[in-house]
Order: C-alpha cells, then sequence, then structure tokens
C-alpha cells in the first residue's frame, strides 16, 4: 500500500477554522457539558438518507464502467481470433489453437476478479446490520437559518474549539470537511475510494495469501468507508459541515429516537474546548441567556467539582441575531 494513501486517510484537515460549531437542543448542550463529550451518529440513522452509501455508489458505478471496458476487451480479443479463425479456415490452413483465446482473456482475468470481489465487499458493508460508520455532524457556520430549522428549534449552537478537539481525537477518528456530490468531482472521488479499497487489499494479500476472505472483505470495506463518510449530496451544501468520523462495530451508547433504539459512540472532550453557546431564535430567548450564564457559572464541565470562583472559565453566552419566529 503506497504511504499516500495511508497517511491520507488517517489525517485530519489542517486548515479548518478556530471555531467549528454544533446545533442541538437542550438536553444536547447539557450532555456535552456535563458529560464532557459529543456523539457520533451510526451513519444509517442520520437525517441524509444518502449517507456514505452515496460515496460507495459513485465508486461501484465507476468500477462498473471499469468491468465493461475489460469485458468489451475480452470480446475484441474474441472477435479478432474468430474472423482469422475463419479466415485461415477458408485458406485451407489448420485451425488455430483454442488456447490463445484463453491465454489472451488471462490478461483481463485478475482485474476483474479483484473489482467483482471488492464491490461484493462494499455492498455488504452497506446492509443496515453492518454499519460501522460513525459520525458526528459540526459546521463552519455559528448563527445559519436554515440549521436553526433542521436541528435545533429552539436549540443551541455550541461553538468549540477546533485546535482542541483535533489533538483529542486519538489515531481512531478523522475530522475533515465534507466534500459535496456533483458530476464534477464524481471521477475523481470514485477514483480515490477505488484506490483506497485497491491498496488496502493488495497490502493484506502481499502479507498473507491464504487470508480470510471475510476479514479481507471487512477490511477492503473499512477503508473505503472512512472515505466514502466525508462525501454528500450537494444538497447540503450550504451547511459548510465538517464532520467526525469513527469505524467501530460496538456502540458504546443508545438513545431513543423515532428511528429506534439509535446506535451511538461518545467522543469525549477537553475541559476549555467549549468556547461558546448561542441561543437560537425562540421564545423565551433572554431567559434562555441568563440561564446559560447562570448554569455554566454553578455546573461543572464534565461533572467535575467547580475550580475556586477565580478560576473558573464559563463559554461566551450570545443570543441568535436572526429574525426568525415560528411559536
Amino acid at each position: 500500500m503506497s504511504e499516500s494513501v495511508e497517511r491520507d486517510l488517517q489525517s485530519s484537515d489542517s486548515d479548518l477554522p478556530d471555531t467549528l460549531y454544533h446545533y442541538t437542543d437542550i438536553y444536547g448542550l447539557a450532555g456535552i457539558w456535563e458529560k464532557g463529550q459529543i456523539w457520533a451518529t451510526n451513519s444509517m440513522y442520520l437525517n441524509d438518507t444518502s449517507e456514505v452509501r452515496l460515496g460507495i455508489r459513485v465508486a461501484q458505478n465507476l468500477m462498473a464502467d471499469r468491468q465493461i471496458e475489460l469485458l468489451n476487451s475480452i470480446t475484441e480479443v474474441w472477435d479478432r481470433q474468430l474472423a482469422q479463425s475463419k479466415k485461415e479456415a477458408a485458406a485451407g490452413a489448420p485451425v488455430p489453437d483454442s488456447e490463445a483465446f484463453d491465454r489472451e482473456r488471462a490478461v483481463f482475468e485478475p482485474e476483474l476478479a479483484e473489482l467483482k470481489a471488492i464491490r461484493a465487499a462494499l455492498d455488504e458493508s452497506l446492509e443496515v446490520e453492518n454499519s460501522t460508520t460513525y459520525i458526528a455532524c459540526l459546521t463552519e457556520h455559528g448563527d445559519q437559518l436554515s440549521q436553526w430549522r433542521g436541528y435545533a428549534r429552539e436549540g443551541y449552537c455550541v461553538g468549540l474549539d477546533t485546535k482542541m478537539l483535533l489533538d483529542s481525537l486519538g489515531d481512531e477518528r478523522v475530522m475533515r470537511r465534507v466534500q459535496y456530490y456533483d458530476e464534477s468531482t464524481s471521477e475523481v472521488f470514485g477514483s480515490r475510494v477505488l484506490e483506497i479499497a485497491m491498496s488496502y487489499r493488495k497490502a493484506l494479500m502481499d502479507m498473507d495469501t491464504e487470508l480470510d476472505i471475510d476479514f479481507l472483505n471487512y477490511v477492503t470495506a473499512k477503508y473505503s468507508l472512512i472515505e466514502a463518510a466525508f462525501m454528500k449530496d450537494s444538497n447540503f451544501r450550504e451547511e459548510g459541515e465538517v464532520r467526525i468520523v469513527e469505524l467501530s462495530s460496538d456502540p458504546d451508547l443508545f438513545t431513543p429516537h423515532r428511528y429506534g433504539m439509535v446506535p451511538r459512540r461518545t467522543i469525549p472532550i477537553p475541559a476549555g474546548a467549549v468556547r461558546s453557546v448561542r441561543v437560537g431564535p425562540s421564545a423565551h430567548k433572554d431567559l434562555k441567556h441568563v440561564s446559560l450564564i447562570r448554569y455554566f457559572w454553578k455546573v461543572g464541565f464534565g461533572g467535575n467539582p467547580l475550580p475556586p470562583a477565580a478560576e473558573r472559565v464559563r463559554p461566551s453566552v450570545f443570543v441568535s441575531t436572526i429574525p426568525f419566529r415560528d411559536w
């Protein structure tokens, strides 16, 4: 596997803004502050029904196109040899060795087999019961009407220190900007996912030619899913999303939702990472503003005891400037 593939796949973006934002309700805000964590949600339970699937499907379409090219090449070999056989038979020459076609066809067979195996592995990874992709959604926009409406009606927007988040993620999580799909990016993105799948597959097979096929397919899909998780439908472009992605087969939290008991992974955040909280457009916003100031003064971050008054650091508290009312 090339070092560039492994390095790029495991690295977070280095040019993110100083503050990233997370829209949530009052219960999400309390959980962030009192437990010192944010939640990553299994991708199958997010509001975008094409999550992860879009990136995988783009790669699979590219693979299908390549398979067609290879099959067409095999057909061309067949047609050429058939025409030559007829020509030589008409001239009374011996019929060519039938193994000639097999030898030329064999040139294309390894890549065809590899593409078939990768497509099968990716298909399996997209089944609900096999979903291992967990996503925490952030944004570069701290006061955006569409996000208040979509994710935090009468809610809050939490501003998080980007550097502190990055430094605390560890090796198992990646944070990057989302790439939004359109026709101009389709081939580039699909090629990237396919390159990752092929690189990891080759590396494993070079290490162990007797490798268990289920494990091989699992690893092939796993690292492809990381890349695919950073691709979204262009209809969500205005959100300017940045996300944290973690792959795991073991959720450590379930929360009730209209979709059922939603599997999640908890992501610890360090003390001081919450830089600000903005009260969204809502009834009683002035009361909410004052209540938060008092709350942060009296409740310790992460369930920890309050430090002496002179040492307490509180998030800044603001109110949305958007003149929107839906109550």
